[in-house]
């Protein structure tokens, strides 16, 4: 049996230093292997994310997200009836969200496809908590930063 020690996450309010973008926001968690799965929930939650939904294969992931509108999606790549590489530039392609992409086989190909397609991250697993979640974090801010400037892009032309 697996244990696992968590420490608090960083929180603090506007008076104080430091406050998680991603606090609060909503996840979609789109993970074939039910381990990861449920690692990857617990990992979320405690963290003070809100996992909206979980799919289990590509086709399951679209229709999830599409639902439920989250603001970050945690993809795998290697999944049944539809890759989340394909996922991802589906949903790329209807909305603004924060796609970050895992895998257990990481290839050079898949790295430049997630980075062509324009997703916010590319993980490696083993997932471990206390390398994910600041992972997520800065994925998460560079999305805010990018998405701001594309809209102030767009309102000046």
């Amino acid at each position: 049996m697996r244990t696992e020690t968590f420490s608090e996450p960083t929180i603090t309010d506007a008076a104080g230093d430091k406050k998680l973008a991603s606090v609060g926001r909503k996840v979609v968690i789109a993970e074939d292997e039910g381990i990861t799965q449920l690692d990857l929930r617990k990992f979320i939650t405690f963290s003070g994310l809100v996992v909206v939904g979980v799919a289990s294969d590509g086709e399951q992931a679209l229709k999830i997200v599409r639902a439920t509108k989250p603001d970050i999606v945690l993809m795998d790549i290697n999944m049944p009836k539809m890759t989340g590489l394909e996922a991802a530039d589906t949903l790329l392609e209807e909305m603004e969200v924060c796609i970050i992409i895992m895998t257990g086989y990481p290839t050079e190909r898949n790295e430049k496809v997630s980075q062509a397609l324009g997703v916010a991250g590319y993980l490696r697993k083993p997932l471990v908590y206390e390398t994910l979640m600041p992972q997520i974090e800065a994925f998460y801010e560079d999305f805010l930063d990018n998405l701001e400037v594309r809209r102030g892009s767009s309102l000046q032309q």
